[in-house]
């Protein structure tokens, strides 16, 4: 079993620690109850939550709580990020893992390139279900089978990882952008990064 290590947490001493395996724990301390009665809060390591396949804690001071992704928590206490990167990868794509050997700091581009080449661009399309829904109501017949016979494109900001726009076509965005469908295309099927300065995906 691997060797656990723990440390406080920047800006909660004394009332929390969080450990190199990626656990969180609050700290033996006094405390009182509503009516004013002082008792020993023990030590126990805390209830883990989930939003959007990470593992978050809620952590409290002074009366106050605050929500807290676990694999920052992680990565601030144990990973010296000398350039200040901004943000975290999961190495292993597995977001629960907040083990430290398992998270590194990245800027916003290697992290889109992290897992663009792994193939989780499709996380972020299928997270975006509310932008594609937006083509569901058009009646018009000829439309529709044009949409049938041609593949949507998502524009996605290299930088953010976000979906900026979802064209019906790769010709689509030729003749709005100027962007050569061809580049999208390939683009598309994972033979270049990048065309216009955008990752594409279908």
């Amino acid at each position: 079993m691997e060797n656990e290590i723990w440390k406080d947490i920047k800006g909660y001493e004394g009332l929390y620690q969080v450990s190199n395996l990626g656990r969180i724990k609050s700290l033996e301390r006094k405390s009182k109850t509503k009516g004013n009665v002082e008792y020993i809060k023990k030590e126990k390591v805390l209830k883990e939550r989930f939003s959007h396949g990470y593992v978050s804690v809620i952590l409290y001071k002074n009366g106050t709580k605050k929500n807290f992704r676990v694999h920052r928590l992680v990565a601030k206490a144990f990973l010296v990020n000398p350039k200040n990167l901004p943000q975290i990868n999961h190495i292993n794509f597995n977001r629960s893992d907040n083990r430290i050997e398992n998270l590194e700091w990245v800027t916003a581009k290697e992290n889109i390139q992290h897992n663009f080449k792994n193939g989780n661009v499709e996380k972020i399309i299928k997270n975006a279900k509310s932008v594609g829904k937006r083509y569901g109501g058009n009646k018009n017949a000829t439309t529709k089978a044009k949409l049938r016979l041609s593949k949507k494109v998502y524009q996605i900001d290299k930088n953010t990882g976000q979906i900026i726009k979802v064209w019906d076509s790769a010709k689509d965005v030729e003749r709005i952008l100027k962007i050569p469908n061809t580049n999208i295309s390939r683009c598309c099927l994972k033979k270049c990064m990048t065309a216009g300065g955008y990752i594409w995906k279908h």
